[in-house]
C-alpha cells in the first residue's frame, strides 16, 4: 500500500516496543513471499498498490524501488481453517526490470497486465472466478530478491445478499461465529431477560443461541437466503426477510432486548433505522449494539482502501461513528451503560497491514489508547430505554 502507511507502521511497531516491552522486527514474522526463498534471502518489498479494485475490475501497482527480472503471479483468494490463501492460479508474467515510478496495471477480472500503460505478454492467463484474490510480486535489487504479498476485492454494487456473503468469500464466515463467548455472555452480564429481537439475524446463528438460553427469540434479515437457513435453525415462525431501510420491524408487539451486532452499517440511513427500533422498546429495554467506526485511525490512514469499505452491503458506513452514534442514542433516549472504542479491522494477506493490526492487538497500551481518542475500527456499546 502506501509508503505512508508503512512509515505508520514502523514507528507504531517500535513504540509497541516501548511501552509493551516487547520488540517489532518488520517482515520476520508475516510471510512477504507464497515460496521458500531458496538460497537468497527475500526481503519486503517496498509497493504502492491498490487493495479495492476499479469497478472495471483494475489494480495498480506503483514501483518504489528499483530493479530486475520482476515476476508477477496472481491467484483466487481461498481460506484455510479460516484464514486467507492462495487458491487457483489466475495469471502470471515476467518483466526484465522495472524502475521507481514505474506503474503496473492488471485487471483482476479478464486477466490482463501492462506496463505503464503497454500491454504485457503473460506466461498465463486464465479466468478465475472470484471476488478476492491475493497477488505475489518479486524483484531481484542489488543482488537481493525482494517480495511483497497483496490483497485485492473486487468492489461489488447491489450484489444481492446470498451464499457466497455468508461462507468467506464475499465477506466474512459466518459459522465460524462464536455467539456463546461474544453474546449470550454480554446479555448474561447485564442481566437481559424477556422477549429479544435479533436485527439482521443473518444465518439465525445467534438467534439460535439466544432462544436455548431462554429468550423469547425472534429475527430478520434482508437476505432471503439468510432467513431460509435461519428458519432451519430456529424456526420459520421466528424469523423473517424484511428491511428497515425499506419498512418497519416484521413482528408485532414490543421487545425487551435488541440485538444489532455488526448491522447498523449497512443500513442506508441508520439514525432511521435505530429510530424505528426504539419504537419498540419499553422503558427499560436494553440495547446491545457492535458497529463499526467511519472516524478510525485505519480509515484515517488508509482512506478508500479502508477495510469499511470491503462489504459491498455497507451502504451506510460513513454515517456511523462514534460521535454520530453517541447522539442518535441519547436524542432517542437511550442511556449508555457500557461504550468501548477498540480494535484494527485488517483483513487480507499483506504482511505490512498485518504488522499494524498485531502491534495493536499485542500492545494494551495502544488498545486503550483506540478507546481514549475513539479512533478503534469497532464501537460496542450496551444501552438502557429510559
Amino acid at each position: 500500500m502506501r509508503p505512508l502507511n508503512q512509515l505508520i507502521g514502523a514507528v507504531l511497531a517500535r513504540l509497541a516496543g516501548i511501552v509493551s516491552g516487547k520488540h517489532y522486527h518488520p517482515a520476520e514474522k508475516w510471510a512477504c513471499s507464497l515460496t521458500p526463498s531458496g538460497r537468497s534471502p527475500r526481503l519486503l518489498l517496498p509497493l504502492y498498490y491498490d487493495y479495492r479494485a476499479t469497478a472495471a475490475g483494475s489494480v495498480d501497482y506503483t514501483a518504489v524501488a528499483s530493479g530486475n527480472q520482476l515476476s508477477y503471479n496472481l491467484y483466487s483468494m481461498s481460506f484455510s481453517d479460516g484464514k486467507p490463501v492462495a487458491g487457483e492460479h489466475s495469471l502470471s508474467c515476467e518483466v526484465p526490470g522495472i524502475r521507481r515510478g514505474d506503474v503496473l496495471t492488471v485487471s483482476l477480472v479478464e486477466p490482463s497486465i501492462a506496463l505503464n500503460g503497454v500491454r504485457l505478454s503473460a506466461i498465463s492467463a486464465r479466468h478465475v472466478e472470484a471476488r478476492k484474490f491475493i497477488a505475489e510480486v518479486q524483484i531481484n535489487a542489488e543482488g537481493v530478491r525482494f517480495s511483497r504479498l497483496c490483497s485485492h476485492y473486487l468492489p461489488f454494487d447491489n450484489k444481492p445478499v446470498g451464499s457466497d456473503y455468508y461462507f468467506g468469500d464475499d465477506y466474512t464466515d459466518y459459522p465460524r461465529q462464536t455467539p456463546w463467548a461474544d453474546g449470550v455472555a454480554l446479555v448474561n452480564r447485564h442481566g437481559a431477560r424477556g422477549r429479544l429481537l435479533d436485527i439482521g439475524c443473518a444465518l439465525g446463528i445467534y438467534t439460535k443461541a439466544f432462544l436455548d438460553v431462554g429468550f423469547d427469540a425472534y429475527g430478520f434479515d434482508v437476505s432471503e437466503f439468510g432467513i431460509s437457513e435461519a428458519g432451519k435453525r430456529v424456526g420459520a415462525g421466528r424469523v423473517r426477510c424484511a428491511s428497515l431501510d425499506a419498512g418497519d420491524i416484521p413482528f408485532a408487539g414490543k421487545f425487551d432486548v435488541f440485538w444489532l451486532w455488526d448491522v447498523l452499517e449497512h443500513f442506508s440511513a441508520p439514525e432511521a433505522a435505530l429510530a424505528k427500533v426504539t419504537e419498540r422498546a419499553n422503558p427499560g429495554s436494553l440495547l446491545f449494539l457492535h458497529t463499526s467506526n467511519a472516524d478510525s485511525l485505519t480509515h484515517r490512514i488508509f482512506s478508500k482502501d479502508w477495510e469499511g469499505y470491503s462489504d459491498y452491503s455497507h451502504y451506510g458506513v460513513d454515517q456511523v461513528t462514534c460521535k454520530s452514534l453517541r447522539a442518535w442514542v441519547e436524542r432517542l433516549d437511550w442511556e449508555i451503560v457500557e461504550w468501548e472504542c477498540r480494535n484494527i479491522w485488517i483483513e487480507g494477506v499483506d504482511p505490512v497491514v498485518l504488522r499494524l493490526k498485531e502491534v495493536f492487538g499485542n500492545s494494551s497500551e495502544l488498545r486503550v489508547l483506540l478507546d481514549e481518542l475513539e479512533l478503534g475500527d469497532a464501537v460496542r456499546l450496551v444501552a438502557r430505554k429510559r
